[in-house]
């Protein structure tokens, strides 16, 4: 029994437990229907078995997927009668076993599954023992979520992720502009996004923490990045040991963490926060939690209120009991005073007595009705006729009964001779009107209780927003007892509300009502005005429009509300009732109204954060445009940054040796003329000294020496060329439009493939023909260029490479492979540049998806498929050009890139 029903229970009188328990058992059975069919509708499967693996029972779900029809089919069978793999039903068992043996729930255990309809699917597993009144283990019970999807999507997140580089160096502008973006958008959400980091060392630290800080912590980002602890001071210290205790747990078990605590600010106000998050496992062994901290301090005030609520109930209860039994004591001394009616008639049903206050509520005097016959007296009350038949038929009864508004509680006893006839019926009738209404009060103040708190509870969980606001507009249906209770959102970029949810006698969201703009109308109004509108009488409303309507349906209320949350308007919630609205429960749907404003404010910023924690997965979708050239733009710009430093470290040692070489052929000539000096005046030198000018072979070290000058110097100036290409290629990284020499630039990315071009065992040298025309400087991107040249010249290489490995060793003679470059001005403002080479060429299937993003014709691990399309971008999109290719399978392909000179300022302005 949940908390509401054990409430419910308490206000159930003493004496009239046994009869309740006597429902409860004659109810049983239909517990058990309404448990199957409750089963049934959940979204998960449910099995249960007992301890040798037999099949107990389980849901409709669970019966669908071992196709085996009805749930009740399932009974007596094993997972050896159902679809599963053997491999599968032998698995299966020994979970079911472990669970049993070891008595611990066996949670999220995930599995394939072979369905009835042939379907292999994936699946989230839990078992938990099943366990009797004295706690022995009887079996075990089962729950199971298809996570196919899911699975698929992780699959399919592996495969992007070993297509990207392991580390890139450093972001480019395009991926500033997306976090900087994202962090507009955390900053805009209610609540704190953050991302905590722990060490194996132990130390913790934020990497992120949004701007959401200010408004929950009264702290600046940057401090509590600088220093973890302030969050951590502000930690209410009973709450302290379950917080730290719940983030040691999540680091064990790597499982979701959720956990509510309490704080106290700077300034010393006291909030209730909750924190989720998703602990990540990192490569170097530390764990990352990236998650949101919102406020709460309102739900848990709400919860309070509830409870302190529902104690002073519980206390009214008590003493109004109390107040019924001293009544009853006082009954036979006070009955001239007391509300209550008695009376006596004979056996032909006329009063022949009454008495008691209660006849002044229905405006008579005592013996005012002696005489008139109790059919006639209430003629117009068949149910008090049927029940006074009942007591001339010989029975007790008791009922409670209403009449002219007023209600009476009354027992009818039947008055027998001594021959055991029945001569006549006495009764007595309680006014009870008083208790009515209090009864009434407190049962709609239960019922508003548990209507704010089951609308809360709705918008916490899980699921899509028009999902939530439906379930509230059937909690508004079911506890408000209104006709049909509708909800719409903002549409703010055309100023339109959008019906998202609908219940009660319209269930449907398309239609008239389906977008109304604001302004327009009666819930246009209420947006419009930011104000509610509320009438108990529709007919006389102006604002209500369709009158015959309303009167063929018997609406007598409406009430709209406009949702606005932080001042700014969300959406609109109204109903409309066959009753008056009280004003007890136009102020809850007020609270409620504010609620669902929360609660859309929240799930919208929810969405909003899974759109960025699903980002890798929308970038499958966006790789076509901007991230494809983003990522491979990222690779070659740390390339290009690379190539640039090791030219700069290079160049430095190189100068230093070449400056020097010149200083080191004089010192060694003065040194080799002073030896010469040496060996002219001292021509027998001692022994000694001879060994060790044959040791060394003085003769040939000095001619040699002068020769190793020689080398070094041709060494120095060959590292000088290399530098001097690598610096051209460096270009990689550079934004701006500039003049350029195009030719530079091949003959810089030439260099860099130089060792792909030289022979090898298995191939000949790969020869470069070079036709360059007379060609000016041009307006480009350099690097973005020199990125095309890479490309297309490493397709070109690969190609005849892959040429070569099928067909040398098989053909008599093999053409030199080649590769020709020409370059050529094709008009004032526009130039060529054409790689052509020898090689298999490209198969005319595939001409149509050549520039498509992830296409490619190489092995696994050889390409991405990004080069030919980021190639394209980059000479169509960034320069205005045009990118083509010509090819015939067997001789070749050659790939034209046409781009202007100069380069209009409108251009400009739109890179």
């Amino acid at each position: 029994m949940t908390n509401s029903g054990k409430k419910l229970g308490q206000l159930i009188p003493h004496k009239q437990l046994e009869v309740h328990n006597h429902q409860v058992n004659m109810e049983f059975p239909q517990s058990q229907q309404l448990l199957q069919l409750v089963m049934d509708n959940i979204p998960q499967s449910i099995f249960w078995k007992d301890r040798n693996g037999v099949y107990l029972g389980c849901n409709r779900n669970f019966a669908r997927d071992a196709g085996v029809g009805e749930p009740e089919n399932i009974i007596g069978k094993t997972d050896y009668d159902l679809p599963w793999t053997y491999e599968e039903t032998k698995w299966y068992r020994e979970c079911d076993q472990r669970a049993i043996e070891e008595g611990i729930p066996q949670l999220h255990i995930h599995e394939t599954q072979q369905k009835g309809n042939g379907k292999k699917s994936w699946v989230d597993t839990n078992k938990i023992p099943l366990r009797d009144y004295q706690g022995n283990i009887i079996g075990v019970v089962g729950t199971y979520e298809d996570i196919t999807e899911r699975k698929q999507v992780e699959e399919r997140l592996k495969k992007l992720k070993n297509t990207l580089e392991a580390k890139v160096e450093e972001r480019t502008t395009q991926l500033r502009q997306v976090e900087t973006r994202l962090s507009r958008l955390t900053d805009n959400l209610p609540g704190m996004i953050y991302q905590f980091r722990l060490d194996l060392d132990g130390s913790i630290s934020f990497p992120y923490i949004s701007s959401g800080c200010r408004e929950i912590y009264e702290l600046e980002p940057q401090q509590v990045q600088q220093n973890y602890e302030l969050l951590y001071n502000c930690v209410h210290p009973s709450d302290f040991p379950g917080l730290e205790e719940s983030i040691w747990t999540s680091a064990q078990t790597l499982e979701k963490w959720e956990y509510e605590w309490r704080i106290t600010t700077i300034s010393g106000q006291q909030k209730w926060l909750r924190g989720m998050s998703k602990p990540e496992l990192q490569s170097d062994g530390s764990i990352i939690w990236d998650g949101c901290i919102v406020e709460i301090t309102k739900r848990k005030k709400a919860e309070a209120e509830l409870k302190q609520l529902n104690d002073k109930l519980e206390a009214r209860v008590e003493e109004r009991t109390l107040k019924l039994r001293q009544s009853e004591k006082r009954l036979r001394t006070v009955i001239s005073y007391a509300p209550i009616i008695l009376f006596a008639l004979d056996r032909k049903g006329r009063f022949t007595f009454s008495d008691g206050r209660g006849l002044q509520a229905l405006g008579l005097t005592s013996g005012e009705v002696i005489g008139i016959s109790v059919y006639e007296f209430y003629q117009d009350f068949p149910e008090i006729i049927a029940q006074i038949d009942s007591a001339f038929a010989g029975e007790e009864v008791t009922d409670v009964v209403e009449v002219n508004g007023i209600f009476f509680e009354s027992h009818y006893s039947p008055q027998r001779n001594q021959a055991g006839e029945v001569i006549g019926v006495t009764g007595l009738s309680v006014d009870i009107s008083e208790r009515k209404k209090v009864e009434a009060a407190l049962k709609e103040q239960i019922q508003l209780s548990v209507f704010r708190a089951s609308i809360n509870s709705t918008l916490i969980a899980s699921g899509n927003l028009q999902h939530i606001l439906q379930q509230c507009t059937e909690l508004v249906v079911k506890y408000l007892n209104a006709a049909f209770a509708r909800i719409w959102t903002l549409n703010p970029q055309e100023n339109v509300l959008e019906l998202q949810a609908s219940a009660g006698i319209y269930t449907h969201i398309n239609g008239f009502h389906g977008r109304i703009p604001v302004g327009k109308y009666k819930i246009g109004l209420i947006a419009q005005e930011r104000q509610p509108h509320l009438t108990n009488s529709v007919q006389t409303d102006p604002r209500v429009t369709d009158k015959k309507w309303a009167r063929e349906q018997s609406m007598v209320a409406f009430a709209g509300y406009p949702l606005i949350f932080n001042h700014k308007l969300v959406g609109v919630i109204a109903m409309f009732t066959r009753h008056e609205l009280s004003e007890s429960v136009l102020n809850e749907l007020s609270f409620v109204a504010n609620e669902i404003s929360l609660g859309i404010s929240r799930k919208q910023a929810e969405i909003q954060l899974h759109h960025k924690a699903n980002e890798l997965e929308k970038t499958l979708h966006e790789l076509q445009h901007a991230q494809a050239q983003l990522i491979q733009s990222e690779k070659m710009s740390s390339l290009g940054q690379m190539v640039a430093g090791v030219a700069h470290e290079i160049n430095n040692p190189a100068n230093f040796i070449y400056g020097n070489l010149t200083h080191a052929r004089e010192y060694t000539r003065d040194l080799l003329g002073l030896l010469e000096l040496y060996q002219k005046k001292y021509p027998n030198p001692p022994q000694e000294i001879k060994r060790e000018i044959e040791s060394m072979e003085l003769d040939f070290l000095v001619q040699d020496l002068t020769k190793l000058f020689r080398s070094m110097e041709e060494g120095t100036r060959r590292i000088r060329e290399i530098v001097i290409s690598l610096r051209n290629f460096s270009r990689l990284d550079e934004s701006s439009f500039k003049q350029v020499d195009i030719h530079e630039g091949i003959e810089s990315t030439l260099m860099i493939l130089q060792n792909r071009l030289k022979a090898k065992s298995n191939r000949p040298e790969i020869k470069v023909l070079k036709n360059y025309g007379d060609l000016p400087h041009i307006e480009c991107y350099p690097g973005q260029l020199n990125q095309v040249f890479m490309n297309i010249l490493i397709n070109a290489i690969d190609s005849l490479e892959s040429d070569i490995a099928d067909n040398y060793n098989h053909l008599p003679k093999f053409p030199t492979p080649q590769i020709h470059i020409q370059t050529k001005i094709l008009n004032k403002n526009r130039i060529s540049i054409n790689i052509t080479d020898n090689g298999a060429g490209i198969e005319p299937e595939i001409f149509a998806k050549l520039f498509d993003p992830f296409f490619t014709t190489k092995d696994v691990g050889k390409g991405t498929g990004l080069g030919l399309s980021i190639s394209y971008q980059i000479i169509v999109d960034k320069h205005g050009g045009n990118l083509s290719f010509q090819s015939t399978l067997g001789r070749g392909a050659s790939f034209m890139i046409e781009i202007p000179i100069t380069h209009s300022l409108s251009h400009l302005h739109s890179q």
